[in-house]
């Protein structure tokens, strides 16, 4: 402290030797100089500190918001890379799983429609078989039905052309029969017109007969009308076991003469084709057979046409085969296999076949050494019963 003290004395001693100045200057003047200078001098320092602060500065500033931006954009740019690949990997991997589910829905649908083409074509082969292949006969009836039978004549009154109505059991038959002329459809099915149209029939089955009250206007004037009448009644009411048909009064027959009744006595019959053109309905007709023709002479007969009665055969001319006779049974036995094939026309064999042979009082027909088993309906590894009806009509 003593050399501070000495030292401060020795400078105020010296500033006390130094001579005094005198300036005139006025001390105003004198201060706008000196702020004038001083400004001069401090402006530019400061505008220089200015442009050299400012961009180092901006530029410490811009980098450090770089490196605080930076990284966060690439961090945002990465999430986001990672957000659109995780999303399109997501959606590729949706895709793909849906892609595999649809692969799998539409092979599982693929298959499901082949299962259902291959338904529909087995069930479309079904319903071709029922609706291609046309029957001509009846088979059963179940517990609540039976059959009524209906004749007509073909267009130029050479054959019967039989008819079979399924109807309710409980009903009165002769109710139907009386009705049948509501159910034929002649012009449409190319046959001769009902003959026993306005006719009224009463059945006696107790009796086994059945009476017939003719329009007053009914007449038969030839002999070819009168065989007509009669074989038409026969084939109506010999099946349900009438045998005798009553009239109301006398009914003259032309050559046969005047009748009061008349017997109704079945005989042997062989069954062609009828179709008047290819735009009608085909028919099963019976074709009447001379008591000495044996069955196989008639199932000759049924391989030959009649094109002048649009009559037509309906055993092929190729089709050979040997018959056996077992009392009720009637086994046939085709000499070549090949030639009895599943289609329209071996169906149509079968059937004429099955009826001929009833009429020939056979009850079954076994059929054998055929290339199919099963043709059409028939199952031709054992016997089939004899139809009950032919050419069916549906009743509407």
């Amino acid at each position: 402290m003593k050399t501070f003290d000495n030292n401060e004395k020795q400078i105020k001693e010296l500033l006390e030797q130094m001579p005094e100045m005198e300036d005139s200057l006025d001390k105003d003047l004198l201060y706008q100089r000196i702020s004038s200078e001083l400004n001069n001098e401090i402006r530019p320092k400061k505008n220089n500190k200015k442009l050299v602060l400012i961009p180092i500065f901006s530029t410490v500033m811009v980098l450090l918001l770089l490196a605080l931006i930076i990284p966060s954009m690439m961090n945002n740019t990465m999430y986001q890379s990672n957000s659109e690949n995780s999303s399109a990997d997501k959606a590729m991997d949706n895709s793909a799983s849906n892609e595999s589910m649809d692969g799998g829905n539409e092979s599982s649908e693929l298959k499901r429609q082949e299962d259902n083409a291959s338904s529909a074509e087995s069930e479309s082969s079904v319903t071709m078989m029922e609706t291609g292949i046309q029957s001509h006969v009846i088979h059963t009836t179940d517990d609540s039905t039976t059959i009524i039978h209906g004749a007509l004549a073909d267009r130029q009154a050479k054959y019967i052309i039989p008819l079979a109505f399924a109807v309710p059991k409980t009903e009165n038959a002769g109710k139907y029969y009386n009705k049948l002329s509501s159910y034929l459809k002649e012009t449409t099915w190319g046959v001769s017109d009902y003959m026993f149209s306005g006719a009224i029939f009463q059945l006696d089955e107790q009796n086994s007969q059945v009476h017939v009250e003719l329009p007053k206007d009914f007449s038969v004037t030839s002999s070819s009308q009168a065989s007509m009448f009669i074989g038409i009644l026969t084939t109506m009411f010999t099946p349900n076991k009438i045998n005798k048909a009553v009239f109301g009064k006398q009914v003259n027959l032309g050559p046969i003469g005047k009748v009061k009744e008349l017997s109704l006595k079945s005989s042997n019959v062989i069954y062609k084709r009828y179709q008047l053109s290819e735009d009608k309905r085909v028919f099963f007709a019976r074709i009447p057979m001379e008591d000495q023709v044996d069955i196989e002479t008639a199932f000759s007969e049924m391989k030959k046409d009649e094109e002048s009665y649009n009559v037509y055969h309906s055993i092929p001319k190729n089709i050979n085969f040997s018959l056996k006779d077992e009392g009720n049974l009637l086994q046939l036995n085709f000499a070549d296999k090949k030639m009895a094939t599943n289609n329209q026309e071996t169906v149509t064999m079968i059937e004429a076949i099955l009826m001929t042979a009833k009429s020939y009082g056979y009850q079954e027909v076994l059929f054998t050494n055929s290339s199919d088993e099963t043709i059409g309906p028939y199952n031709l590894s054992e016997p089939i019963k004899v139809p009950k009806g032919v050419n069916p009509v549906k009743i509407d």
